[in-house]
């Protein structure tokens, strides 16, 4: 980003550019009012009912769709007996200030090893119920 941004203050543009590589973000103040300002009738499709090629569209999309995680992580800390179960690696990962990689290559592997000498970990695939 820092080169990119070095080779555009040193081309002089003639046009109207952003010299930032990146672009701005919006306070949570700003999103809430974007979000008022598309509420109600203020939304371009107010009113406007959806063509039943529009519903086939969106219903087609949703097949199979269950909201449910499909991938579990199941943490049992070995000393106090406790059973957390995470909706993700990456939040397993993150409470045990690990990485995501470890935890992947440790089942890759098959490391049946407890986790730093403390935990149990075992990562479910398919629709776990939490």
């Amino acid at each position: 980003m820092e080169l990119e941004e070095r080779y555009l203050k040193l081309r002089s543009f003639e046009l109207n550019t952003n010299l930032r590589a990146t672009a701005p973000k919006h306070s949570a103040e700003t999103k809430a009012k974007m979000s008022a300002d598309r509420q109600g009738e203020n939304n371009p499709n107010f009113g406007k009912p959806m063509s039943d090629a529009q519903k086939a569209t969106l219903s087609k999309g949703m097949i199979g769709n269950t909201n449910k995680p499909s991938l579990t992580v199941t943490v049992k800390d070995i000393l106090t007996g406790v059973i957390t179960v995470y909706p993700s690696i990456r939040k397993a990962a993150t409470a045990l200030k690990s990485d995501i990689k470890t935890l992947w290559r440790r089942e890759e592997n098959g490391v049946t090893k407890p986790y730093r000498d403390r935990y149990e970990i075992t990562i479910n695939r398919g629709e776990v119920e939490l």
